[in-house]
């Protein structure tokens, strides 16, 4: 772990919050170039990156992938060298390498002196200057490992603020989520079982959206069930049950078992007026489309009226006298 990742990870690999940040920048210096030769387009320190295939590598948000690109590039670890257009990638690179060839290049110089000076005959004066410039090469490294403590002492302090702030935004949108996709009986239900935890807010609202999304799929599977359970022709039920769930949240379960409730009674009717071979569409015909008429917004009771009325006018019509 060379010093820049061991910093990466000491500032975020143990934050509950923005632990990926540490695991998007591992994921840089795992696909990098690190090698002295180009790679398939790529120099030393260069890597591609794109948002759809690192979002899924990492399971990440695209929201947590671009917080992660920009806090790395604002702690200065990485830079985009270019940028991608729609449908290809970008390419990032990776500071550190420019940090490794800078000390490379101080210290191939130091030796080329050091060379120097062994082939050469350095007078008293010269001798004084050799000295200097090596004070000044030692000095120059405290000073700069002086300025990078400081720096991440700096970097620490406005993090901390930057991350509560960030939070506090994560917080907002968990909040938002959660009344926009469950119901308020589930979610008072699951609240009600960890508002005695001694956890953080954010923690606390993770730890519920994981809660509802999970009773919410099982409480899902079982209304599938039950409103097919209900539908009286049990064929095309593999079809069927792809499309219930998208009816039961377009129009909810009640009004769902209130349409096969009015159809059954619709095809009885036909059946005792006249119509007794009427059968019943199959499960994957009513759901995909045959519900719609007996919807509470399309629904009328005279459906079921016309049909007993028709066949006594038939009746009425066949008496009358020419």
């Amino acid at each position: 772990m060379n010093s820049i990742e061991r910093e990466i990870y000491d500032k975020y690999a143990y934050n509950k919050t923005f632990k990926y940040i540490w695991h998007v920048y591992s994921e840089f210096e795992r696909r990098v170039n690190s090698t002295d030769n180009e790679y398939e387009g790529l120099k030393k320190g260069e890597c591609r990156f794109d948002y759809s295939s690192w979002e899924k590598r990492l399971d990440l948000s695209h929201w947590q992938m671009n917080k992660a690109i920009k806090t790395l590039i604002k702690d200065e670890c990485i830079e985009q060298r270019l940028k991608g257009k729609k449908g290809t990638q970008s390419t990032y690179f990776l500071t550190r390498f420019n940090l490794e060839f800078d000390q490379q290049k101080k210290q191939q110089n130091y030796k080329q002196k050091e060379q120097q000076k062994k082939s050469s005959n350095f007078n008293g004066l010269e001798a004084i200057d050799q000295q200097k410039e090596q004070q000044n090469y030692k000095q120059e490294t405290v000073q700069s490992s002086i300025y990078n403590n400081l720096n991440i002492v700096s970097n620490n302090i406005y993090s901390s603020l930057e991350n509560e702030l960030d939070t506090k935004e994560i917080e907002k949108d968990l909040i938002k989520k959660i009344n926009s996709k469950y119901s308020k009986e589930l979610i008072k239900e699951e609240f009600a079982k960890l508002k005695d935890k001694d956890i953080s807010k954010l923690d606390l609202l993770k730890e519920l959206d994981k809660n509802l999304k999970s009773k919410s799929k099982d409480n899902s599977n079982q209304d599938i069930e039950e409103i097919w359970s209900l539908y009286p022709l049990k064929k095309g039920k593999a079809s069927a049950i792809k499309k219930i769930p998208k009816l039961l949240k377009e129009h909810g379960k009640e009004q769902i078992i209130r349409c096969i409730d009015r159809y059954i009674k619709y095809v009885d009717n036909q059946r005792k007026n006249g119509f007794s071979t009427l059968k019943y569409k199959d499960g994957s015909t009513f759901f995909n489309s045959g519900y719609m008429d007996y919807l509470d917004c399309n629904y009328q009771e005279d459906i079921i009226n016309k049909s007993k009325e028709e066949p006594k006018l038939k009746n009425n019509i066949s008496n009358f006298d020419y």
